[in-house]
C-alpha cells in the first residue's frame, strides 16, 4: 500500500535526520533537574514532575520538536525540489499532506515518551512509591494529543507559507506561551490553556489561573476541533499551491 510505504518513509526520514538527535538530547534535559530535587528534595515529587511537564515538555519541548517536524512535512520538499518525487507515487495531494502528517505523531511522540517515564520512574524510585508513575497513561495521553494538534497547525503553516519557521516561532512562544500565562481569559485563545487543564486533572496539582480548568473531556474536545481546522486548511493550501518555484 502506498500509503504505508510514505508513512514509513517520512518515519525513517525523520528519525535519521540531524535535528532529531539535537531533540533527543533536549528532551533528556528535564533529568537533570529531576536529580537536582533528588539530591536535595523540597515539596512533593507529583508538584515537582507537574511544574517540569507543564514548564519543559509541553511549554517547550513538544512545541519545539512539533515547529521542526510540522513545517518542514511539505515544505522541506518543494524548497529542496523533491516533491515530485512524492507526487509520483500516484497519491493525491492531500494523502501525501495527511501521510506525511501521521507518520510524524508517533516520532515526536517517541522522543518526549522516554524522557517522561524515566523522570517519574526516577522519582519513585526516589521516594519509595508509585505515586507519580501511576500518572504515565495520563501524561502519554496529553503528549500525544498535543503532538496532533501542534503537528497538524505547524504544517499547515509550512504548506501555506515560503518560511514558516519564523512565523512558528512567533505562535510558539508568543501566543502559545506568552498568552497562555496571562490572567483574565486571554488564556482561553491558546490550546497551551487545555493541555495544561488536562495536566492538572491528572495530577491534582495547583493551578495558576484565575478561572476554573476546563474538564478533560472538553479540553480534548477542543484541542480536536482545533486539529481537524488545520487539517482541512493545510490540505486545501496544499491542494491548491502552485509547487514550481
Amino acid at each position: 500500500m502506498k500509503g504505508v510505504e510514505l508513512i514509513k518513509f517520512t518515519a525513517k526520514q525523520l528519525f535519521s535526520s540531524r535535528k532529531t538527535f539535537v531533540l533527543i538530547a533536549l528532551s533528556f534535559l528535564p533529568i537533570v533537574i529531576v536529580g537536582a530535587w533528588m539530591y536535595q528534595p523540597e515539596g512533593s515529587a507529583s508538584e515537582l514532575f507537574s511544574g517540569v511537564f507543564i514548564a519543559i515538555f509541553l511549554q517547550f519541548i513538544l512545541l519545539i520538536i512539533s515547529l521542526l517536524y510540522g513545517t518542514s512535512l511539505i515544505n522541506s520538499e518543494i524548497a529542496n525540489r523533491t516533491i515530485s518525487y512524492l507526487s509520483t507515487r500516484s497519491l493525491r495531494r492531500e494523502e501525501i499532506f495527511l501521510y506525511r502528517y501521521i507518520a510524524s505523531i508517533p516520532v515526536g511522540f517517541l522522543i518526549v515518551a522516554v524522557p517522561v517515564a524515566i523522570c517519574l520512574a526516577l522519582l519513585d524510585i526516589h521516594t519509595g512509591s508509585i505515586s507519580t508513575l501511576k500518572h504515565l497513561p495520563g501524561y502519554y495521553a496529553i503528549i500525544l494529543i498535543g503532538f496532533i494538534c501542534y503537528n497538524a497547525f505547524f504544517a499547515f503553516l509550512g504548506v501555506m507559507m515560503k518560511r514558516p519557521l519564523m512565523a512558528g516561532l512567533l505562535f510558539a512562544f508568543f501566543w502559545e506561551i506568552l498568552l497562555a500565562n496571562l490572567p483574565g481569559k486571554i488564556p482561553y485563545m491558546t490550546l497551551m490553556f487545555y493541555l495544561r487543564s488536562m495536566s492538572h486533572h491528572i495530577a491534582d496539582t495547583s493551578w495558576s489561573y484565575q478561572m476554573e480548568p476546563f474538564s478533560t473531556a472538553m479540553s480534548a474536545l477542543v484541542i480536536l476541533s482545533a486539529t481537524a481546522v488545520f487539517l482541512l486548511l493545510g490540505i486545501f493550501v496544499f491542494r491548491n499551491k502552485d509547487l514550481v518555484e
